[in-house]
């Protein structure tokens, strides 16, 4: 297969946007670390002081913000494989992105699941707001997001291995 002066850069600039992104993805992903140990400190202030409803609060952010420091990392693994693989549709990269997924479901789950408990606490006026029907939007939509390039990933690399059993 003779490819075109055109794919070679393609090629190459797509390699060099997936290790530019990949960059920023893994200082992202020391950010929301840095955060999430900032947020644990915040909650053990806020309870060791009495103030259990921001505590309550802190815990929620505590939860979301480590959710987004797990994805970065999945999300730094897979621009990972992409710069280094010759093409972006392979099945690692599909099943990263099934783990990128799962991370956002768990972190969904969590989240409801400190949501419900906060419920019987006194405290419940001061947790459920708007921003609580903004980060159930917020993690539904992040996980259709990641199912669809799950399976279009999937689906690419199963018709970029039938290309490469043809040849």
């Amino acid at each position: 297969m003779k490819k075109s002066i055109e794919n070679v850069i393609t090629h190459e600039k797509f390699q060099k946007a997936c290790k530019d992104c990949h960059s920023v993805s893994e200082i992202l992903k020391f950010v929301f670390w840095a955060l999430a140990a900032f947020s644990t400190v915040a909650v053990i202030s806020a309870v060791s002081n009495g103030t259990y409803d921001k505590a309550c609060e802190y815990v929620l952010d505590f939860v979301m913000i480590v959710t987004a420091a797990l994805s970065f990392n999945f999300i730094a693994a897979i621009l990972r494989s992409m710069k280094n693989s010759p093409t972006p549709f392979t099945y690692d990269i599909s099943d990263k992105f099934i783990g990128l997924s799962n991370i956002i479901t768990f972190g969904f789950v969590v989240y409801l699941i400190c949501e419900i408990i906060m419920m019987f606490t006194p405290y419940k006026d001061t947790i459920f707001d708007s921003r609580s029907g903004f980060t159930t939007c917020g993690y539904l939509a992040a996980y259709y997001l990641c199912k669809g390039f799950e399976y279009i990933f999937n689906y690419g690399a199963t018709l970029q291995q039938q290309s490469d059993e043809t040849l």
